[in-house]
């Protein structure tokens, strides 16, 4: 029965070009290091199920945050490093580039 579900699901997805899959494995035995949510089925523990997975949610929201804040933290890093040895027209590039982009580049010191 799982197994015909999960199928359903798959070709499903795939028909809808969605990168998820279900997988009747673990996180442990899939290698991913993360905390899995719990089915909240009907009975009487479901709701202490549902405020453990909005725990869940908020933590993974909290984790890609702090990954995001990360990754800008280290492209500002990058930049400011190049800036000190850019040509005049190179800070000109970047000026034109930012503006096309949309985005607010500072390239003093």
């Amino acid at each position: 029965m799982a197994a015909q579900l999960g199928g359903k699901c798959k070709s499903g997805f795939r028909a809808k070009n969605i990168p998820d899959r279900i997988s009747e494995k673990s996180f442990v035995e899939q290698g991913i290091a993360d905390t899995p949510m719990q089915h909240e089925g009907i009975n009487s523990k479901r709701h202490e199920r549902k405020a453990f997975n909005q725990q869940v949610k908020n933590y993974r929201k909290s984790k890609a945050s702090y990954k995001n804040m990360q990754e800008k933290v280290v492209n500002r890093g990058h930049l400011d490093s190049l800036s000190k040895h850019f040509s005049f027209n190179e800070k000109k590039v970047v000026k034109e580039l930012s503006h096309e982009l949309k985005t607010y580049i500072s390239l003093e010191s």
